[in-house]
């Protein structure tokens, strides 16, 4: 595996978030089911990458982890997967 490094980590709100250059790797951990409109968040991501970027996506498992409407794990989600 070739080693790279790191220049800059930005920890911001995608839809606040303003820059021209094009990464390499955008991560959404546990984020896009708190947003509101995904198709605004995904075409953003997709204006920020080069051609061969990648990215990672993790969201809760809904079905497995909830209990019932009340649960913490589910407030605050504007969307389930």
């Amino acid at each position: 595996m070739q080693k790279k490094n790191l220049n800059k980590v930005y920890n911001s709100d995608i839809e606040s978030f303003k820059t021209k250059k094009k990464y390499d790797l955008i991560l959404l951990i546990h984020t896009l089911e708190h947003t509101f409109n995904i198709n605004k968040i995904l075409n953003k991501i997709k204006n920020l990458m080069k051609e061969k970027s990648k990215v990672y996506i993790e969201v809760p498992d809904f079905y497995n982890t909830v209990r019932n409407w009340t649960d913490n794990v589910y407030l605050g989600h504007q969307h389930v997967f």
